[in-house]
């Protein structure tokens, strides 16, 4: 067995397009789903080799448009983790016959991307998922959806959004809209399920993980109910994978961390938005930053020009809140020691063995001092 890409980032595309069978996704020593070719299969065409969204250079554009925006509409806002444009934009696409693929938490953790072709199923696909989405198994039914006509709504990291343009003929692309995210990186699922089943204790009860609606905090919920809560730089997990710890390998080095982008359309938070220079009387605290980087780009999201608040803004603004579109995520400090123990020991084990754990201690610590203060000024424990 031979690696296809010492940089792969999993997305699968090589394995759909090969076509002898001769190359499947395996866990490394990192536990990062990886690309590998059986040699005794392989027939030495290189179609691996030519696709390759981490070999090939795929035109990237400028984006010529920026907007800050949210939606109006009260219940789609509430429910994401930021202005809701994705959600507003997928449901035009599906109200006008279209289908849309984006990542959702499957009952047991495990997230991966579906095919959506319901207005109803939105809901399944909402919200920020700070994991690796298992997104090979997608590619098959992208292209037979652009096969029989149908308009195709692709969301994802850039690193995916690039795999469906290394497998899509040109013939194909005119029905095919892609929206990358703002990526920080994405650690790989194993590192989540242990983690989370650690949580859970091995339910077989059906459960929902949100990282984010509106506030940094993992929740799971079970029954409805919250089964566990906390804040993100006191929760093991998302302290690790804020902190740059977690990530696969290939994201620290991400070819497509940069201003200029893969998609049509560009979504992620707006933290560099001036609010003190807006025509716009009262905007709220989380805005998407909406980069349009094509002509389709440009008439998707005027397609829902009417259902949004927007307002054209500065792509400085959006480049200043927003470190990964000027470079790759950095690595924390302990990574080494945390690849070094992850290769014989638990997830929690190597998170352990590194400085998280007493970053969070402190965390907790500061917490007790400032208690009264916080209950004071947020009310609520978790708003801050």
């Amino acid at each position: 067995m031979k690696l296809v890409c010492d940089k792969c980032a999993g997305c699968g595309a090589c394995v759909y397009k090969c076509p002898y069978g001769a190359i499947s996704l395996k866990i490394n020593g990192r536990m990062e789903e990886i690309a590998f070719i059986d040699e005794k299969k392989c027939q030495y065409c290189g179609l691996c080799y030519k696709l390759c969204p981490q070999m090939n250079e795929l035109e990237k554009k400028l984006p010529s448009k920026v907007y800050a925006a949210w939606t109006k509409n009260i219940e789609d806002y509430d429910t994401t983790s930021s202005g809701g444009v994705a959600t507003t934009i997928s449901r035009n696409i599906i109200l006008n016959g279209g289908i849309v693929y984006g990542a959702t938490c499957m009952p047991n953790g495990f997230v991966k991307h579906i095919r959506i072709d319901n207005e109803i199923l939105l809901e399944k696909i909402k919200g920020s998922k700070y994991v690796e989405s298992s997104f090979s198994c997608v590619l098959e039914p992208i292209i037979e959806d652009l096969n029989n006509g149908l308009i195709v709504l692709v969301i994802g990291t850039p690193c995916q959004i690039a795999a469906v343009r290394s497998i899509t003929p040109d013939i194909l692309k005119k029905n095919l809209f892609l929206i990358d995210l703002i990526c920080h990186g994405v650690p790989p699922s194993k590192y989540y399920l242990e983690y989370i089943n650690n949580i859970i204790m091995q339910s077989q009860k059906s459960i929902e993980v949100v990282f984010r609606r509106k506030k940094y905090l993992i929740t799971i919920f079970q029954d409805n109910k919250i089964l566990y809560r906390c804040n993100y730089r006191k929760d093991l997990y998302y302290r690790a994978f804020m902190y740059g710890l977690i990530s696969r390998e290939n994201c620290y080095s991400c070819r497509y961390a940069q201003i200029n982008r893969i998609s049509d359309i560009t979504l992620g938070d707006f933290w560099g938005l001036n609010r003190l220079e807006t025509n716009i009387l009262k905007i709220p605290k989380f805005v998407s930053c909406v980069l349009v980087n094509t002509k389709r780009g440009k008439a998707l999201i005027e397609s829902v020009a009417e259902e949004c608040n927007m307002e054209e803004r500065l792509l400085e603004e959006a480049m200043a809140g927003n470190t990964n579109l000027r470079e790759p995520s950095s690595k924390h400090k302990d990574r080494s020691k945390f690849i070094k123990k992850i290769q014989d020991c638990s997830f929690i084990e190597a998170v352990n063995y590194t400085s998280i754990k007493r970053e969070i201690c402190i965390e907790k610590l500061m917490d007790i001092i400032k208690m009264p203060y916080r209950l004071i000024r947020y009310k609520n424990y978790y708003d801050y």
